[in-house]
């Protein structure tokens, strides 16, 4: 039997839940040949949203090739070229021998990397049908040595396009917006779709319709109380309940909920230490300031309670912690932590605040 609760893959059918505006969205911007920048922190649908909206466009008939390349494990200018290739190569070919010929036909030039980039707008062409390129953990393009030229090199590659759509997909916020917002990198060639909370609702109903498949019942109220402890992530929600699941044989009451929670936090407790322990004494010091809800972190006030030391030194350690994608700003500035559970055991196990 499925497992009710999955958060091992990407979520798909039923397991597919919120993000329902989004999802048309994209799909509308796809039909239209717009590019999508999309980027959030990790594990809040990203992926599974992305590969929702080519689903539905894929059952309306609507014919397009789509490469998905991750930059998850790419670190130079000239791994990601060949992937890129490879990808779409493969994307586009019925198998490894039509492949094999649309290489020999589109990169067989001198210029691999003029070839490379060109090959979307090639193969829209040669099927006669849009192409559509996923390029996701978009960020790490800033760890490549020379990354700054190759978002050079990509912008005047991609700003002729005519047939192939990208969809940007990024899970460092902070450095997502570095490069889009900040240094203006890519400007005006994709539209940044948000991804707003999913319904505390429609988390309600996923949780009591996942445990009744098993003939479990829990309560609408912890239900809700789960929703806002996670705000929302369906990833940590999703760990969580399959943790209830096989600790229940059929109520979910509140001492389960409690046991689940404490082997979440300990599954995940020793990549929050080395986040913890990789922060200075200021850093930590803000952090807390955060978690009491201080909005001014430059105000006299706040900079004597949490020994911050002075209004130049706050500037610093709030681009620190942004560097860390510990926490982002918005754009009245109030911070907010970004992972749900690393908060909880700030506040917890390192702070212990009750």
């Amino acid at each position: 039997m499925d497992k009710p609760f999955q958060y091992d893959k990407y979520a798909t059918g039923k397991d597919f839940i919120g993000r329902r505006r989004e999802s048309i969205t994209i799909e509308s911007m796809l039909r239209s040949n717009q590019n999508v920048l999309l980027y959030d922190a990790p594990k809040t649908g990203k992926g599974s949203l992305i590969r929702h909206a080519l689903y539905d466009l894929k059952i309306s008939s609507y014919p397009f090739i789509a490469g998905h390349i991750s930059l998850a494990c790419i670190r130079s200018r000239d791994t990601f070229l060949r992937e890129y290739a490879s990808t779409l190569l493969k994307s586009a070919a019925a198998d490894d021998g039509e492949a094999e010929d649309l290489a020999r036909e589109y990169l067989s030039d001198t210029d691999f990397e003029t070839a490379a980039l060109s090959l979307p707008e090639k193969l829209a062409l040669h099927f006669s049908v849009p192409v559509i390129v996923i390029i996701e953990q978009f960020q790490n393009f800033m760890l490549f040595d020379d990354w700054e030229d190759m978002l050079e090199t990509l912008e005047i590659a991609w700003s002729g396009r005519e047939r192939a759509t990208y969809v940007l997909s990024g899970s460092k916020i902070n450095a997502m917006k570095d490069i889009f917002e900040n240094r203006k990198h890519f400007y005006r060639f994709a539209e940044y779709v948000p991804l707003e909370p999913i319904d505390e609702k429609e988390i309600t109903e996923y949780i009591i319709r996942g445990f009744s498949k098993g003939g479990k019942i829990i309560e609408r109220d912890l239900c809700l109380g789960i929703a806002r402890l996670f705000e929302s992530n369906c990833w940590y929600i999703n760990q969580f309940l399959s943790i209830c699941d096989s600790l229940s044989r059929g109520f979910i009451n509140e001492g389960i909920l409690v046991e689940a929670l404490e082997m979440l936090v300990s599954a995940h407790s020793l990549r929050f230490r080395e986040a913890a322990d990789g922060m200075t004494g200021f850093q930590i010091n803000m952090l807390r300031a955060i978690l009491d809800g201080t909005v001014k972190l430059s105000s006299s006030d706040t900079i004597e309670k949490y020994g911050l030391n002075s209004s130049a030194n706050v500037r610093r350690l709030k681009d620190a912690l942004e560097k860390k994608e510990i926490v982002v700003f918005d754009g009245d500035d109030v911070p907010r932590i970004i992972d749900p559970l690393f908060k909880y055991w700030m506040k917890k196990y390192y702070f212990a605040i009750q």
